[in-house]
C-alpha cells in the first residue's frame, strides 16, 4: 500500500465523498470511537501496517 503525499491528501479532501473519503459534521458522542473502528477495519482489509 502506498502512502499519500500532502498534495494527494489535499486533493482527496477537496473532492466529494467517495470510497476513500467520508466527511463528518462533528466528532461528538461516539463518533471518534466509530471512526477509529472503521479505520482499523479498513486497514485490516487493506493489510495496512499503521493499525497494527
Amino acid at each position: 500500500m502506498s502512502h499519500f503525499t500532502d498534495e494527494e491528501l489535499l486533493q482527496l479532501i477537496e473532492t466529494e465523498e467517495s470510497d476513500r473519503v467520508e466527511f463528518k459534521e462533528s466528532l461528538s458522542g461516539s463518533a471518534p470511537e466509530r471512526i477509529r473502528e472503521a479505520n482499523c477495519a479498513f486497514c485490516s482489509v487493506q493489510r495496512c501496517d499503521s493499525c497494527v
